[in-house]
C-alpha cells in the first residue's frame, strides 16, 4: 500500500478557517458600509436643504411670488403654483431622489409685498438616511433630519442637522 506523504495541499479544515475568517471579514465590512451609504444619504438631504435655502432667498430678491409647500404629484417638486395658489408656475426646486420634505409651518415669505416679513421652516431627510429612533429633532420621521428656517423679521436664515 502506497502512503502520501509531502503532498503540497490544503487540509479540509485549514481551508474551513480560512473561509469563517472571510465571513467573518465579510459581515464587518458589510455594516461598515452600510452606514457609509447612510451618510451618502443624509449629505443629499444637507444639501438639499443649503440648496432650498439659497433658492427661496433669490426668489425673494428677484420679486417671485412662489407658494413653497405647493409640491408636484411626485412630491419632488416645491413651487409649483404663484402664492395665490391657483396659478400653475415652473418648479423652483427639485429635490434629490429619495429626500422628502416635511413643513413645520405654511411658508409666507411674500415676495409680492414688501411690507410683510415672512418666515419659512421644513425639515428635510432621505426616506433611507441615518435612523434616528428617539427623534431628537421632534419632526415625526424617524430618520436624521436638517431643518430650513427663514425668518425675516429677525434676519435668519439657517439650517441645522439634528
Amino acid at each position: 500500500m502506497r502512503t502520501y506523504r509531502n503532498q503540497h495541499g490544503f487540509t479540509l479544515l485549514e481551508l474551513m478557517i480560512v473561509m469563517a475568517i472571510l465571513g467573518v471579514l465579510s459581515a464587518i465590512s458589510a455594516f461598515w458600509m452600510l452606514d457609509i451609504f447612510h451618510a451618502a444619504r443624509d449629505t443629499a438631504a444637507i444639501t438639499d436643504a443649503k440648496n432650498l435655502l439659497t433658492i427661496i432667498h433669490n426668489n425673494f430678491l428677484d420679486n417671485e411670488s412662489v407658494q413653497y409647500d405647493s409640491m408636484g404629484p411626485d412630491g419632488s417638486r416645491l413651487g409649483i403654483t404663484e402664492e395665490d395658489g391657483a396659478t400653475p408656475r415652473v418648479s423652483v426646486y427639485g429635490l434629490s431622489p429619495g429626500v422628502k420634505i416635511k413643513f413645520i409651518t405654511t411658508p409666507n415669505i411674500s415676495s409680492s409685498n414688501p411690507d410683510v416679513l415672512g418666515t419659512f421652516n421644513a425639515w428635510l431627510y432621505h426616506s433611507l438616511g441615518t435612523k434616528d429612533p428617539l427623534d431628537i429633532s421632534l419632526a415625526g420621521v424617524g430618520r436624521k433630519v436638517v431643518q430650513c428656517t427663514i425668518d425675516e423679521a429677525a434676519g435668519v436664515q439657517e439650517y441645522i442637522i439634528y
